[in-house]
C-alpha cells in the first residue's frame, strides 16, 4: 500500500480511506502555482526533485501535466470528494478523479449504504463533468482515459471517471468472502467478466493478434511483473535511523535569518508583487521590526512578522487560512493575500481537513505551506491529514519531506469569549502522532523564533 517513487511522481497509497483526495488537490494546485510563479521541477541524481526558474530549464514543451487520483467507490461516498469538487470547480484544478467501482464499500454492497452508486455525476453540482466506462473493455477505459486527459490538459479543469469493473479478490486477506460463498460466482466471472479475457477473445477473432503473438506479450509481462516483484524483494529496508533525521533536521545553532532564499526568489517576486504591493509589505514589515526593537510587539503581531519574511525570502512558501481577506480572526496572516494573491495565499472553505490536507499535496511537489487555523482546536477536523505531516517522511522511506507549520491560538482567552468549544488544547490530540513537532509559545519572542525555525524545517 506504501508505494512511493518521488522521480516517477508515484506520491502514495495511503492508509485510511479517502485521505488522498485533498492531497490530490494541492498536487494539482502546485502545477499551476508553478505556472504562476515561472517555475519548473529539475530532477536530480540522487533522486530529489527541486524547483528551478523556467528559464534555466528551456525543454520548449508546454507543461501538460495533470494529477491522478484514485479512489474506490465506497471512498467515492466520503465527505472529503464534495470539498475536493468544490476545489476542482474553483480553480479549474488539472486533476482526473478515477473511481474504481466494483460494487463493493469494503465488504458491503455500495447500493446497500449509497442512494446514488452513479458516482461519475457527483460533479455536477459544481460544474466538473463525468464519464462512466465500463472497465471490461480495456480499449474503451484506453478511449476514455485519452479523452478526459485531453480535456483537462486543455484548461477546462478536472474530471471525474467512473470505472465500473468487477472484484475477483476481496478487500484484504481477512475478508470471509475469500473461502466461502463466491465460488460459483468467480467461476462465472472469470468466464464472462474478466477484461484481459475479453480483450484476447475480440483481438484474436477479428484477426488484430494471432495466439502466438498474445502468447508472446504474455510472457514480456510476466517478466516485467516478476522483475518487478524481484526488485522490490531485493530493496532494503527504510533505515533504522530513519525516524531520528527528523528530530535535528537542522543544526541546534542555525541562524534562520541568515538562510539564503533560492536563486529564483527575486525574479519571482518581481514577476508576482507590485512595487506598491512590495513598498506596502516592507513598510508594514518595518513597523512590525521597531515594535519588536520597542517591545511592544504582540504574539499575533511576532508571528505575521515571520510569515512575511519567509514569503518574501522564498517565493515556495504557501499560506492556507479561512477569512485571509479580513486578516483572519487575530490577525495572524494579515495583508498576505493583498500582497502575493491568492494563489499563493488562499482562502479556503470551513474544513481544516481538507485544506491541511491540501498543503500535504503541496508539500510533496516542492511548497512549503504555512497553515493558520485561528484556533488550533479546529485542527480535530483534521486528525488524519495531521498524522500524515508527521508520518509520511518515515513512510516514504525518506523521499517526501513535507515542510508544513500549522498555527492557531490554543488555550483560553477570556476577552476573546472562546468557551470551551474553541479553548481545547490541541496538542494533547497529536501528542502520539509520529514525527510531528509540537510547541508552543508565551512570549513574542518565542512565537517569532519557533514560527521561523518551523517554516525553515
Amino acid at each position: 500500500m506504501h508505494i512511493y517513487d518521488k522521480q516517477n511522481r508515484f506520491q502514495g497509497g495511503w492508509a485510511l480511506v479517502a485521505e488522498q483526495l485533498p492531497y490530490s488537490a494541492g498536487a494539482a494546485k502546485s502545477i499551476l502555482l508553478d505556472s504562476e510563479l515561472g517555475l519548473v521541477e529539475r530532477d536530480l541524481e540522487n533522486g530529489d526533485v527541486i524547483k528551478v526558474d523556467s528559464s534555466q530549464e528551456s525543454s520548449g514543451k508546454e507543461d501538460d501535466r495533470i494529477a491522478v487520483v484514485f479512489v474506490g467507490d465506497g471512498g467515492s461516498h466520503n465527505g472529503r470528494l464534495p470539498v475536493l469538487l468544490n476545489a476542482c470547480s474553483k480553480l479549474k484544478l488539472p486533476l482526473l478523479i478515477v473511481i474504481i467501482d466494483n460494487g463493493r464499500a469494503i465488504n458491503t454492497f455500495t447500493e446497500d449504504v449509497a442512494a446514488n452508486t452513479m458516482q461519475f455525476t457527483l460533479g455536477d453540482h459544481y460544474g466538473v463533468p463525468g464519464l462512466l466506462v465500463n472497465g471490461l473493455h480495456a480499449e474503451n477505459v484506453a478511449k476514455a482515459g485519452r479523452a478526459v486527459t485531453d480535456y483537462i490538459r486543455s484548461g477546462k479543469g478536472a474530471v471525474v471517471m467512473q470505472v465500473h469493473t468487477y472484484r475477483f479478490m476481496g478487500h484484504s486477506p481477512a475478508d470471509p468472502e475469500h473461502e466461502c460463498g463466491r465460488k460459483e460466482e468467480k467461476a462465472w466471472a472469470r468466464k464472462n467478466y474478466d477484461p484481459i479475457k475479453a480483450f484476447e477473445a475480440k483481438y484474436t477473432s477479428d484477426g488484430t493478434f494471432t495466439p502466438e503473438e498474445l502468447k508472446a506479450a504474455k510472457k514480456d509481462v510476466q517478466k516485467i511483473v516478476k522483475d518487478a516483484t524481484t526488485f522490490a524483494d531485493n530493496s532494503p529496508e527504510p533505515k533504522a535511523d530513519l525516524a531520528k533525521e527528523l528530530e535535528y533536521p537542522t543544526p541546534l545553532d542555525t541562524d534562520y535569518n541568515s538562510i539564503a532564499p533560492p536563486s529564483f526568489a527575486e525574479t519571482v517576486n518581481k514577476k508576482t508583487i507590485s512595487s506598491e504591493q512590495m513598498k506596502r509589505v516592507n513598510s508594514h514589515i518595518d513597523a512590525l521590526r521597531k515594535k519588536a526593537e520597542d517591545g511592544v510587539i504582540t504574539i499575533a503581531e511576532a508571528v505575521n512578522l515571520a510569515i512575511h519574511e519567509e514569503m518574501l525570502r522564498d517565493p515556495t512558501t504557501t499560506l492556507q487560512a479561512e477569512d485571509l481577506q479580513a486578516g483572519s480572526s487575530y490577525g495572524i496572516p494579515g495583508l498576505t493575500q493583498q500582497t502575493y494573491g491568492s494563489m499563493r495565499a488562499s482562502d479556503e472553505v470551513i474544513d481544516e481537513g481538507h485544506f491541511i490536507g491540501k498543503s500535504i499535496g503541496e508539500a510533496i511537489n516542492g511548497y512549503r505551506p504555512i497553515v493558520e487555523l485561528m484556533n488550533t482546536n479546529f485542527g480535530i477536523y483534521a486528525m488524519a491529514e495531521i498524522a500524515s505531516c508527521g508520518n509520511t517522511y518515515l513512510q516514504s522511506g525518506g523521499q517526501f519531506k513535507l515542510p508544513i507549520t500549522i498555527l492557531g491560538a490554543g488555550g483560553t482567552a477570556p476577552d476573546q469569549a472562546l468557551g470551551a468549544e474553541h479553548s481545547q488544547p490541541l496538542h494533547a490530540y497529536i501528542m502520539g502522532v509520529p514525527g510531528l513537532k509540537i510547541a508552543t509559545a508565551s512570549s513574542p519572542e518565542a512565537a517569532y523564533g519557533i514560527t521561523k525555525s518551523s517554516e525553515l524545517l
